[in-house]
C-alpha cells in the first residue's frame, strides 16, 4: 500500500511539474513572472557606452512578441506620437480658400516639374493656406508617385510643424502612404529633433527587415543632436549589425559610420569586416573610408582582405579605399600603393 502511495505521488509531482514548465514559457506565465512587457522590451540594444568610447555590446537575440507580415506589427500598439496634428487642424482646412486648395491639388500631377516646384516652394513659404492645403493633400494621397512629389516639396520647406503631418501617416496601414511618410521625415530629420525619436520608436517597435531599413534611412544624413539622442542613436544602431537579415546589417554598419564621432566602435567595425556575406562586408569598408583614427586593428582587418588572395575585386577595392584614407605611415603608404597597382590590373 505504501508503494503505491509513493508511486501516485511521484507521478502527480511529474505533471506538475510538465505542467508548471509549460505554462511558463506561455504569454500568460511571462507576465507573471517578470510582469507584463511591452513588445519592444524584449528587442536587444546596447545599454551604454563608458568614457573611454568603448562600445559596450549585449549578446542577444533580436525577438519580438507579434508576427510581422508586410512590414505591419501584429496587433502590437503603435509607439505613441512624438508629434500631433493641431487639435483644430480640421477647422482651419475648411476655412482656406479655392485658390489654395486648387493650387495644392495641382502638386506632383500631370505638367508638374522644376519650374512648378520652384514657385509652390516659395509659395508653400509664404502662404498659410496653401501650406495647409497641401498637408491635406499629402495625408489624403495613395498614389506613391505623388506622395513622392509631395514629401519633396514639403521637406524641402524645412518646416519642423510638418513633422507631425509624416507621422500621422505611418500607422495608417497603407504602404505607399507610410513610404511618403517616411521620406517626408528623412528629409525633416535635420531640423527637427523629434524625427530621430520617432525613428527609434520605429526600430524598437518591429523586426521586419523592411521596416528596419526604411526607419534607418531616416537618420541617413547626420544631423547637430544631443550628446543622449545621439549616443541612443549609436546604441540602437549597432545592435541591428548583429541582425540576421543581411540588408539589415548593411544599413546599420552604414548609418552607424555616419554617427559615430570617435573610435568606441573600432571592435563592432572589425566583426563587420569579418561578416560572412561579402556585402555587409563591403558596407562597412565603405562606411569606414576617411575613418579619422589611427586603429591598428582595423587596419589590420581591411589589409588581411586586400592581401587575400580569395577576395574578389569588389571586396579588395573597398578594403583598399578604406585603408588607403586612414593615417598611414610611410611602410603602410607603399603597400597601399603597390596593392592599388596591383588591383588595377586585375
Amino acid at each position: 500500500m505504501n508503494r503505491l502511495l509513493v508511486a501516485a505521488t511521484a507521478v502527480v509531482l511529474l505533471v506538475a511539474a510538465v505542467f508548471l514548465q509549460w505554462y511558463a514559457a506561455t504569454p500568460a506565465g511571462n507576465a507573471v513572472a517578470g510582469g507584463a512587457a511591452r513588445s519592444d522590451d524584449n528587442l536587444p540594444r546596447i545599454t551604454s557606452r563608458d568614457n573611454e568610447a568603448n562600445l559596450a555590446i549585449e549578446e542577444a537575440v533580436p525577438t519580438v512578441t507579434e508576427p510581422v507580415e508586410d512590414g505591419v506589427l501584429g496587433e502590437a500598439e503603435p509607439p505613441a506620437p512624438r508629434a500631433a496634428l493641431p487639435s483644430d487642424f480640421g477647422e482651419q482646412l475648411a476655412a482656406i480658400d479655392a485658390d489654395a486648395r486648387e493650387a495644392a491639388a495641382a502638386v506632383g500631377v500631370s505638367g508638374w516639374n522644376d519650374d512648378a516646384f520652384h514657385v509652390a516652394l516659395e509659395r508653400l513659404q509664404n502662404d498659410a493656406g496653401f501650406r495647409l492645403a497641401l498637408q491635406n493633400e499629402f495625408l489624403d494621397e495613395t498614389d506613391p508617385s505623388r506622395l513622392l512629389a509631395l514629401s519633396q516639396l514639403l521637406g524641402d520647406a524645412a518646416m519642423p510643424e510638418l513633422t507631425a503631418v509624416a507621422e500621422s501617416m505611418l500607422h495608417t496601414g497603407n504602404p505607399a502612404a507610410r513610404a511618403g511618410a517616411i521620406d517626408l521625415l528623412r528629409r525633416q530629420q535635420a531640423i527637427d529633433p523629434r524625427v530621430r525619436d520617432i525613428a527609434l520608436d520605429l526600430m524598437s517597435a518591429t523586426s521586419d527587415s523592411d521596416e528596419l531599413v526604411a526607419a534607418m534611412n531616416i537618420l541617413a544624413a547626420p544631423a547637430a543632436a544631443s550628446v543622449e539622442q545621439q549616443q541612443a542613436i549609436i546604441n540602437q544602431v549597432s545592435v541591428l549589425t548583429s541582425n540576421p537579415s543581411p540588408k539589415v546589417r548593411r544599413q546599420s554598419y552604414a548609418i552607424l559610420g555616419r554617427w559615430v564621432e570617435d573610435d568606441g566602435a573600432a571592435e563592432l567595425f572589425a566583426a563587420g569586416l569579418r561578416d560572412e556575406d561579402p556585402e555587409v562586408s563591403r558596407s562597412v569598408a565603405y562606411a569606414l573610408v576617411d575613418y579619422p583614427y589611427d586603429n591598428p586593428a582595423l587596419k589590420a582587418e581591411l589589409w588581411s582582405i586586400v592581401e587575400n588572395p580569395d577576395s574578389e575585386r569588389e571586396a579588395v577595392s573597398s578594403a583598399l579605399l578604406a585603408y588607403e584614407s586612414m593615417p598611414l605611415d610611410a611602410v603602410e603608404r607603399e603597400q597601399a600603393e603597390a596593392a592599388r597597382r596591383a588591383l588595377n590590373q586585375r
